[in-house]
């Protein structure tokens, strides 16, 4: 996640067209020094400031003293140690232009009662922003990194899928072909000659294995707790008509076939 972040400089950069606010406060909140680990006079000073500035918009009446503004400083580094300079502004921002709480009052006093209110709502802000943007970024980092099968790859699943399918058929099991995969490819392929009689044998075997379907869905749901799904009758038995197929295409080969055909096998 941190390394597209990296790569980009700007959450902007990565996710075009978010608001510049949300923009400012993630990239300070990736790459600004909170203020918990400000360890020189300059970096204080400049929260100093900040606050300074933060009695000038309040257009406050009681001028706030330089030992105040020192003690509040004090005060936000010892409980809001996590913020840093942008988020001091933002919050300042928004607390002024009303996007905070409006139920904040200062009583024209720069009070740390009150600026632990405005604090903890610009946190809760925040805090929303920063999961929702962490969501988006790893959403781009699974689909960076999702690896796409080259031909090679899905060639030798389908081998390997055959082969298996085949050792099953020929244990006297039944190949379930889920995602019908080995079906699609019997039929792109033309491997088998589905005639009238193919079809009708088809049949037989769907209406005869449908009620095991059946009740295999019904024993799933009491399981897993869940809800009764109206099971569809016609797609399970297309369904049990297409293995039947399968079935009978893998059992129609003796090993040496089945090991012949998987080595000359092509997508």
């Amino acid at each position: 996640m941190t390394q597209l972040v990296k790569q980009s400089n700007s959450i902007g950069n990565l996710i075009p067209k978010l608001p510049k606010k949300t923009v400012t406060i993630y990239d300070a909140y990736k790459t600004s020094v909170r203020i918990m680990d400000f360890n020189s006079n300059a970096q204080m000073n400049k929260l100093v400031e900040v606050i300074g500035q933060w009695s000038f918009y309040l257009g406050l009446s009681d001028k706030v003293s330089e030992k105040e503004l020192i003690l509040i400083a004090q005060f936000i580094k010892e409980n809001f140690g996590s913020l840093n300079i942008t988020d001091m502004q933002e919050a300042i921002k928004m607390c002024t232009n009303g996007e905070l709480d409006s139920e904040i009052e200062h009583f024209g006093k720069l009070s740390p009662l009150y600026i632990g209110k405005v604090l903890n709502a610009y946190k809760l802000k925040r805090s929303s922003l920063i999961v929702d943007i962490n969501k988006k970024v790893a959403q781009l980092e699974f689909e960076a990194n999702k690896k796409v099968p080259t031909a090679e790859e899905n060639l030798n699943n389908m081998k390997i899928i055959v082969q298996n399918a085949w050792l099953d058929v020929n244990s006297g099991k039944t190949f379930y072909d889920f995602g019908d995969c080995v079906y699609n490819y019997i039929k792109e392929k033309k491997l088998m000659v589905v005639d009238d009689d193919m079809i009708e044998r088809a049949k037989k075997y769907a209406k005869r294995n449908i009620k095991e379907e059946q009740h295999q869905s019904t024993m799933k749901s009491v399981i897993n707790n869940m809800r009764f799904e109206k099971v569809d009758a016609e797609s399970i038995k297309r369904k049990k008509a297409r293995e039947y197929i399968v079935n009978e295409w893998l059992s129609s080969m003796n090993k040496k076939q089945a090991v012949d055909f998987v080595k000359q096998m092509k997508l």
